[in-house]
């Protein structure tokens, strides 16, 4: 096994002997120090320590495989080209799983078949996809150290098509690089920029940008409902729900320019500008709109923040006031010097504590 630690720009590296022992000499006495230990075949493992001392003991779990194949349901034909992704209850939790799931890998097999190699031990869950059909999904395998799987069959149904266009509700100019993604409509769900954020660190099949007329396309989405979400740094998000059915279906969808509201916080009774507090925005909904509630903090002026915003009707808040101030905006509009009011007794102590400043502020 390689084992490394770090101590500020000395990093150093020892090799395990035949019995599993390990040293590394001239540690600096006192330190909380990192061992990382990589072995092939084992589950990578990093462990804290406190030198000096003799008494680490470092236990390595193997490695487990899969194999498998995978074909259309239909024709019961390999499928050459698809991505297999991984979720687990142990190691996601708390996560919300992407459809095709996490650390997703690209295949090319002339017979469909795949091999996995370095899962841990333990409940896992596969997701498989492939172009024009249906990702897969096959719960509860149990992997046990250096065990293998090799009966996994996957066999993929045909699902849709969605064809889409991005341009400017203004103008009716195509968009390019707009960030686009989908998500089974589910209660509570990331909608708009979180949305389209989760599905790109997730890496998943489901998250794509538009080309250079402002279009792009999804393939093999599952029949009925669904949500669309898009987002470019000059546009307000977009959110949209809609029922997809099975073949192909065409979208078009429009942009707004984005709006802005910034403006200050003042204390009611010494009259000047609070740092560091807490401002609360909230969509007034109306019709099919998309709920938005967003927080910031105050900078060292007072000053607050909130871009990327739709046209339509808010309700902002500071914090320490029960007071709503309500705004309404307009396409491309930057709406400045809104005045919040707040007690400074509540939130003057926070604000000289305060030295981070987290938002957008002007």
């Amino acid at each position: 096994a390689i084992v490394s630690v770090g101590e500020g720009n000395r990093p150093q590296r020892a090799y395990s002997d035949q019995s599993g022992r390990f040293l590394f000499d001239g540690i600096t006495p006192n330190l909380n120090l990192t061992l990382d230990v990589l072995a092939d075949g084992y589950v990578h493992v990093q462990k804290e320590v406190f030198a000096p001392t003799d008494t680490v003991s470092i236990v390595l779990q193997g490695l487990a495989k899969v194999r498998g194949q995978v074909v259309d349901s239909q024709t019961l034909q390999p499928i050459s080209n698809f991505n297999i992704g991984r979720s687990s209850s142990e190691i996601d939790v708390g996560q919300d799983i992407p459809p095709g799931g996490f650390d997703q890998r690209s295949f090319h097999s002339v017979d469909g078949s795949f091999e996995l190699e370095d899962l841990q031990p333990g409940t896992w869950t596969l997701h498989v996809s492939a172009a024009n059909h249906l990702t897969k999904t096959m719960l509860g395998i149990e992997l046990g150290e250096h065990s293998t799987r090799e009966d996994l069959l996957f066999s993929l149904r045909p699902g849709g098509v969605l064809l889409g266009r991005m341009v400017d509700a203004e103008t009716g100019a195509a968009i390019p690089n707009v960030f686009v993604s989908w998500q089974p409509s589910r209660p509570n769900s990331a909608r708009g920029l979180a949305a389209v954020g989760i599905a790109r660190l997730a890496s998943g099949t489901n998250v794509n940008s538009t080309d250079a007329d402002g279009r792009f396309r999804f393939d093999g989405l599952p029949e009925g409902k669904i949500i669309l979400d898009a987002y470019h740094p000059d546009f307000a998000e977009l959110s949209k729900e809609f029922e997809l059915t099975s073949g192909e279906e065409s979208r078009g969808l429009a942009l707004e320019r984005a709006s802005s509201v910034s403006g200050v916080v003042i204390a009611t009774t010494a009259g000047k500008p609070v740092v560091g507090t807490s401002v609360y925005l909230e969509r007034d909904l109306s019709g099919d709109g998309v709920a938005v509630k967003q927080s910031t903090r105050t900078n060292s002026l007072g000053k607050f923040a909130f871009d990327n915003l739709n046209t339509g009707s808010y309700s902002l808040r500071a914090e320490g006031s029960p007071d709503l101030h309500h705004v309404t905006i307009v396409v491309g509009q930057q709406l400045d010097g809104v005045h919040l009011q707040t007690s400074s007794d509540q939130v003057a102590g926070k604000a000289l504590a305060r030295e981070k400043v987290v938002g957008s502020p002007r």
